[in-house]
């Protein structure tokens, strides 16, 4: 029997995650989803997938804390033998502006969204490189491209993101890896919690499709980034924001 494809997956409990896991599945990957603290978003998650008749496991650790990190992914890869795809998208905003930010939230914004995102490409480096072929897909976001007033040290890891992806892709294309970046502009998701019903309308008008966008749409441009059929690109950012940015 032909083994199936793994994808691993990050801040899969929900939202944008949860519908990339759903994505994967529906395309027969198996998938391991990755939480740090939303154990009961993690289990919907994987009842989910496997109603796509996959395997779907649950693994619980801070992508912010590499040695956690590290230990993950040692027994992903002894259960799973290795990782086809790995998407990172663990990540979290706080929308205050910089003087108000206090200081625990720099430091959970630059560690979730930016180290985190590199700590578990460290910890598959290795057997990437090892089994010559792969894909990495980093989530950023348009304010990593564009900046956001009361978003400043977001947009820095999210900047950073893009920048590790670019640079990333370059060293790891000799392998085969393929890495790039999607940039989701405004999605329905729980980062809008923190606006007004008439805030998220507004942002509605703003965009140039009229709407604000879905997790599954983004789930597809990871998807289109992160499979075999994605043979030659690499170090690319691909927006999904209805037009916003261009």
């Amino acid at each position: 029997m032909v083994k199936r494809k793994t994808v691993l997956i990050t801040g899969a409990s929900g939202g944008i995650g949860s519908a990339i896991a759903e994505y994967y599945a529906y395309k027969g990957y198996d998938v391991i989803v990755c939480c740090h603290r939303n154990d009961v978003g993690a289990d919907a998650t994987v009842k989910l997938v496997k109603g796509y008749t996959v395997n779907a496991v649950k693994l619980c650790f801070d992508v912010a804390d590499a040695e956690q990190t590290e230990r993950a992914v040692r027994g992903v890869l002894r259960d799973f033998g290795g990782v086809d795809v790995l998407v990172n998208n663990a990540g979290v905003a706080c929308i205050r502006d910089l003087k108000a930010l206090p200081t625990d939230k720099i430091d959970e914004m630059l560690s979730v969204n930016l180290k985190g995102t590199i700590n578990t490409v460290r910890a598959l480096y290795d057997s990437f490189v090892a089994q010559k072929h792969g894909f990495i897909v980093n989530l950023a976001s348009m304010w990593g491209e564009t900046g956001a007033s009361c978003e400043a040290v977001y947009s820095a890891a999210k900047a950073g993101v893009i920048g590790f992806t670019k640079a990333l892709s370059k060293e790891l294309a000799p392998c085969n890896v393929l890495v790039n970046c999607v940039s989701p502009g405004v999605i329905a998701t729980k980062m809008l919690d923190e606006l007004s019903d008439n805030d998220i309308e507004e942002l509605g008008k703003a965009i140039p499709l009229g709407r604000i966008g879905t997790p599954m749409e983004v789930a597809k441009a990871v998807f289109f980034l992160g499979n075999s059929e994605n043979t030659y690109i690499t170090g690319e950012v691909l927006r999904v924001n209805g037009g916003i940015l261009i």
